[in-house]
């Protein structure tokens, strides 16, 4: 039964329910009938309408950052993601927190403008480490710009190459002086060709741009992220978006009858009302495979409603901020997956946390499976169930 939003005090959530809004706010969802979004549903049916809902997404782990969408848009190909990418609506860069996100092109700009002088300003003892200068940066900025200029694009292998053959050494940081192109608004991640993302200008890719003050752009991200992820904490966002609790704060008091509270297990969460509201109705699928770093995960700075704190070594091993793809029953870890793609087959293999689970969850494993094998264009070869 979908919940009633009541404005005003908060409404007290039991797990259950804060996953189910959860799901819902995330565009994991199915339709009211009963069946998988498609094109056209009230679901998240496209890479586009995905990527509005999830406002940005970690994208270092680039796999998972196509997979991110097309979890989220049933019937969506894998070529499909990347030519929403080659199209200039959707790219990757370094917006928040100093680490790499996929967004919509034309939000780049205006979350850099308020977050890019904070990422950098945090880099000074890093860049003194490296040797990297004003002088090297400007170096890396002329030779970037000889490179791509004219709507040229290149690997980021080969901007390196360009790097090395105008005289900037690259060895030990060559990814850092991309990202701080990127943090400046010279680089970015845009098109893809022969599958492999490559870089270009700003200024000649992306065109068009909303435009706000510093106090906008905050309230902006608030109304986005509990858009795309809420009921969160103020926590989970300032550590997401890495900007003062305090400035976050007051943006959602500022937003005011758009954001709604909730109180899970003495913890003030809050939500994006319309957000929540547009989709009552559309049930969250009960079993999914979304892609390791998906932000069903990485999207809380607190993510033990959705992971066991006991089982959280098995998708991130020794701590080390990699994170396994989870399997999740009703928003709930309960293993890893992985797949082992082939010409023209893909192999599945489920790794429980504990008991295997029921026969009515493989089967939809199953499915969910067989919709990943179709997202990259091949059959699945078989579904291994480990113990």
């Amino acid at each position: 039964m979908p919940m009633t939003l009541i404005r005003g005090g908060p409404t007290a959530l039991t797990r259950a329910e804060l996953l189910r809004l959860r799901m819902r706010s995330q565009g994991l969802v199915r339709s009211a009938g009963g069946k998988e979004s498609q094109r056209g549903a009230p679901a998240l049916g496209t890479p586009a309408a995905a990527a509005e809902r999830l406002f940005a997404w970690q994208g270092q782990d680039l796999g998972s950052a196509l997979w991110a969408l097309g979890v989220r848009a049933p019937g969506t190909t894998r070529e499909e993601v990347r030519a929403a990418f080659t199209a200039g609506r959707l790219v990757r860069s370094w917006p928040f927190r100093g680490t790499l996100h996929a967004l919509a092109a034309a939000d780049l700009p205006w979350i850099l403008e308020l977050t890019g002088p904070r990422t950098l300003g945090g880099l000074t003892r890093r860049n003194a480490e490296l040797g990297i200068t004003e002088a090297t940066v400007d170096s890396a900025r002329a030779l970037a710009s000889e490179l791509l200029r004219g709507r040229k694009h290149a690997s980021r292998r080969r901007l390196l190459d360009a790097f090395e053959d105008g005289g900037l050494a690259t060895a030990g940081r060559g990814s850092h002086l991309i990202s701080r192109l990127a943090l400046e608004g010279t680089l970015v991640f845009g098109p893809f060709a022969g599958g492999e993302h490559q870089l270009v200008l700003v200024d000649e890719w992306i065109t068009e741009s909303r435009r706000f003050d510093t106090e906008g752009a905050v309230r902006e991200i608030v109304r986005r992220y509990l858009a795309g992820r809420g009921p969160a904490a103020l926590s989970d966002l300032a550590w997401w978006a890495k900007l003062p609790v305090r400035w976050i704060r007051s943006a959602a008091m500022e937003l005011g009858d758009e954001l709604t509270t909730f109180d899970y297990q003495g913890t003030e969460l809050w939500g994006h009302a319309p957000a929540l509201d547009s989709t009552t109705g559309l049930a969250p699928r009960q079993v999914l495979l979304p892609a390791g770093f998906d932000e069903v995960l990485l999207g809380y700075a607190d993510r033990s409603a959705v992971l066991p704190a006991e089982h959280a070594g098995k998708v991130v091993p020794g701590g080390n901020g990699i994170f396994k793809p989870a399997v999740l029953v009703r928003g709930r870890a309960i293993g890893t997956w992985r797949a082992k793609p082939g010409a023209r087959q893909v192999s599945v293999a489920v790794i429980p946390f504990e008991r295997p689970p029921a026969d009515r969850i493989v089967t939809a494993i199953r499915t969910q499976a067989r919709a990943y094998a179709a997202y990259l264009g091949l059959d699945l070869a078989e579904l291994v169930i480990e113990h």
